[in-house]
């Protein structure tokens, strides 16, 4: 968090002019619900875009769509940037423009990302790690325990984990109300097990239907970072694999992954993750999946295994 702070104050050092700017950038992106991750990297383009503006004597405000094709190029070529950090850096800008100086953008990029370029920056949990590192922060880190749970458990983005409420999640209805990118509200049924854990949970502890899921240690009233997050999976990891190095959104990928695995439903698993669109889900269909009775992920986990000690008790 230091170090994201830190090109803030230098670069509002040398250019204050443009604290206002940012600052209703920042709000703006707060309002439309974008994660502090997301925010991060808008920031870094909202500096960039700045830069690349003081070397062309203009304000970013008086910049026209020609001058955006600029500083796209420039990127592309003196940074060597991949066309999926391009696409970033072209979001944040039109974002910018659009909302914080009223601009009509025009400028599109020509290109579409390419689908192996995503898969493989995707680090895949497979089955057996998951029931590894669910075994052990169960006893060692339930905070982390239960972020696992609900992150392959039903898909949700570390942004969305963190923002839920006690009050999002209904077990007898057998949904859970999730809060996504822009603001965008989506309904995910719960799996069996997580439903039973959730009961277990909340019986278990004090409870108010407005508290977080996830609280800051030192502030109830506020969610857990996904710095924190980040730390405690880290430290886990190295406990447990040594050299592993899963993110954790990478139990995201996981739950989609395994999903089509199983099934061939492309567009309930869309609906899951809450894309806007179906063709982004279609980066997972790398793996050839068949069709079978819908449970989810983290059930059939639980099921299979169960059935597993069952047949050894038996022959035994």
């Amino acid at each position: 968090m230091g170090e994201r702070l830190k090109r803030d104050e230098e670069m509002l050092s040398l250019f204050p002019q443009y604290s206002k700017d940012l600052s209703r950038f920042v709000f703006l992106l707060k309002m439309n619900g974008y994660s502090d991750g997301t925010i991060y990297m808008y920031k870094q383009a909202f500096w960039d875009f700045v830069l690349f503006c003081e070397s062309i004597k203009k304000k970013p405000k008086d910049a026209s769509d020609d001058d955006f094709l600029e500083f796209l190029r420039r990127l592309k070529e003196d940074r060597n940037l991949t066309q999926r950090t391009l696409l970033v850096k072209y979001s944040a800008v039109k974002f910018l423009l659009e909302k914080v100086y009223g601009k009509k953008v025009k400028t599109k990029l020509s290109f579409k990302i390419k689908e192996s370029e995503k898969v493989r920056k995707m680090k895949i949990v497979s089955e057996n790690d998951i029931e590894k590192i669910l075994r052990y922060t169960a006893k060692k880190d339930p905070t982390l325990f239960r972020f696992i749970i609900l992150a392959y458990g039903i898909g949700l983005r570390v942004s969305e984990a963190l923002k839920l409420k006690w009050s999002d999640i209904k077990t007898i209805e057998g949904y859970i109300r999730v809060y996504g990118k822009g603001g965008k509200v989506r309904f995910v049924p719960i799996p069996s097990v997580l439903r039973t854990l959730i009961r277990f949970w909340k019986s278990k502890n004090m409870i108010k239907e407005d508290d977080y899921v996830f609280p800051s240690p030192n502030r109830k009233d506020k969610p857990l970072t996904r710095q924190a997050i980040d730390k405690k999976l880290k430290k886990i990891l190295k406990e447990l694999f040594g050299s592993k190095k899963y993110s954790a959104h990478s139990f995201r990928h996981a739950f989609a992954t395994h999903f089509l695995k199983k099934y061939k439903d492309i567009y309930s698993l869309s609906k899951i993750l809450g894309h806007s669109d179906i063709k982004i889900t279609t980066i997972y269909t790398h793996i050839v999946p068949h069709k079978a009775e819908f449970v989810l992920p983290i059930d059939r986990l639980v099921v299979e295994k169960a059935r597993s000690k069952k047949t050894s008790s038996s022959s035994s």
